[in-house]
């Protein structure tokens, strides 16, 4: 995602910039690319991390700092013209497996449908127990495969039980994410012979190869950016000022 525009004509900037104009072709370039790189910074390292915590409610917060980065820019390789001049922050894949998330997450900004499988129900938030069971990947038992037998659908559930992860009931490619509450032995009885008492509540719904339109944007590196580009200002009048500095000694 690109930066909003950063317009220097804006009430006590523009005495600054014709004034570095004046003294030295380059340095007015210089100082609004070492301000744009600034804020760059500023959203990655303080900004993006708040923004995130008001939009999501997270599993992993490190997911964020792992996945999200700036690229800083040189004015000379825009030839030093004011009207190219960029920085640049967002959302990216440190890692190849992680490039279908970083991309799900950055659709999210914007509300485009993303491919995902497994949905949480409803619109409220899930608890931290069930983001943290969604996290894990779940045991699947589809009843539409001629190899599935009582036995099987036990060992599903207990396999998720011990992971603590769900277990997705499906037929056909569509089915439910369940939780496992409860799973353990009984007396066997004429309508139960396995001995098992199981208890599981439904908390995502299963479409395989499925894709989910969001209800709402959640522009949370929008939100990081403005934060950031409050302080533009003084960050521009002290990069302006490092240029006089430089000028003056040189």
């Amino acid at each position: 995602m690109a930066f909003k525009a950063f317009d220097i004509k804006s009430e006590g900037l523009i005495d600054l910039a014709l004034l570095l104009q004046q003294i030295n072709d380059v340095a007015l370039p210089f100082a609004m690319q070492n301000t744009l790189n600034e804020v760059a910074r500023d959203t990655k390292m303080k900004n993006l991390a708040k923004s995130i915590n008001e939009q999501f409610r997270m599993r992993r917060s490190s997911f964020f700092r792992a996945n999200s980065g700036y690229k800083a820019y040189k004015a000379k390789d825009f030839g030093y013209n004011i009207n190219k001049l960029k920085s640049e922050v967002g959302i990216v894949g440190a890692k190849k497996e992680h490039d279908k998330a970083t991309s799900q997450v950055g659709n999210q900004e914007t509300a485009k449908p993303i491919k995902r499988s497994i949905n949480p129900l409803g619109e409220k938030l899930q608890t931290a127990d069930n983001i943290d069971i969604l996290g894990k990947k779940p045991e699947i038992y589809d009843s539409s495969k001629d190899s599935i037998t009582p036995f099987a659908y036990l060992r599903s559930i207990q396999r998720a039980q011990r992971r603590g992860a769900g277990i997705i009931f499906a037929k056909y490619g569509r089915g439910t994410v369940r939780r496992v509450d409860k799973f353990e032995r009984k007396k066997p009885t004429k309508y139960n012979p396995y001995k098992y008492r199981i208890k599981t509540t439904p908390i995502a719904s299963y479409i395989k190869d499925g894709y989910v339109s969001l209800v709402r944007e959640r522009p949370f590196l929008t939100n990081a950016v403005n934060l950031s580009l409050q302080n533009v200002q003084s960050i521009f009048e002290k990069n302006a000022q490092k240029q006089f500095e430089r000028l003056r000694k040189s």
